[in-house]
């Protein structure tokens, strides 16, 4: 797929705001099918309410392995003298599965009242705490510049190994992967896999609010709506890390998640 064929491209800058009416279209179509609930019939007081926003939490680390396991083939293809055998589709289907993480995300974070506002709250706090100058209009900028920032002051040599990734490919090359993922080396495996925790346990600690577990007889009341958001979007901080470490940059992100939407939808009429 041509980027310049995609659909609404860059959604006039307000990418995370075209990513999350994307997503809920997406969603409606499925709720039409009896797939998913109606986000406003979701209770997250309720077992079953519960019990279905931890199935989403873990739909999202289920993705993140898929991810880490593309991930895997990508290393060791690049460990390969004179990179015998470089497969660019490896590269794809890792964004690919980087897409399958970020639909989750956004279909969790509406279930749980997190919108494109609030990420821009989120970040405006960290911001002004660690006086920096970051902030953007669009959500999926601050998020990517953040995480670049993570990047450089706390992993520099994060920023030398990605120099030497890129010198892999010719300028063509490099184009056609979509600014996604395309920085992958076996100096930078070790410190993927630390986001890739530090995703999970974050959600994990998420989930943890969730007390109305199956063996519990009667229903506990839902503890703090803020905690549980305020973990899912430090994991979302750590997922943004990540995704600049590989190489994204913030039309990659969208560019990767769009065209997995539309696949998506053709999947709803395909009957998938």
């Amino acid at each position: 797929m041509d980027i310049y064929q995609i659909d609404r491209p860059f959604n006039n800058g307000k990418m995370l705001e075209g990513m999350f009416e994307y997503q809920q279209n997406l969603m409606i179509r499925y709720e039409q099918r009896g797939l998913l609930p109606d986000p406003q019939d979701l209770h997250i007081d309720t077992k079953p309410g519960q019990a279905f926003i931890k199935s989403l939490i873990q739909n999202i680390i289920e993705e993140l392995a898929e991810a880490d396991q593309a991930q895997d083939r990508l290393v060791a293809m690049v460990s390969q003298p004179n990179l015998e055998g470089l497969d660019t589709d490896l590269y794809e289907k890792y964004s690919s599965e980087i897409a399958d993480v970020l639909h989750f995300y956004i279909e969790l974070m509406i279930y749980t009242k997190i919108y494109p506002e609030d990420v821009q709250s989120f970040y405006k706090v960290i911001l002004e705490q660690e006086n920096l100058p970051l902030a953007f209009s669009d959500g999926l900028t601050t998020s990517m510049k953040y995480g670049r920032h993570i990047n450089i002051f706390n992993n520099p040599e994060i920023v030398s190994v990605k120099s030497v990734s890129r010198l892999m490919f010719s300028d063509a090359v490099y184009e056609q992967m979509y600014w996604g993922g395309r920085h992958q080396h076996p100096l930078l495996d070790l410190q993927t896999k630390r986001y890739n925790w530090e995703i999970t346990k974050k959600l994990s600690l998420a989930a943890n609010f969730l007390k109305n577990r199956a063996w519990v007889q009667g229903e506990r009341p839902f503890p703090n709506l803020l905690e549980f958001q305020r973990e899912v979007m430090y994991s979302w901080v750590a997922l943004f890390a990540l995704l600049d470490a590989v190489g994204f940059e913030e039309k990659g992100v969208y560019y990767q998640y769009e065209k997995k939407n539309l696949i998506n939808q053709k999947r709803i009429i395909e009957k998938y």
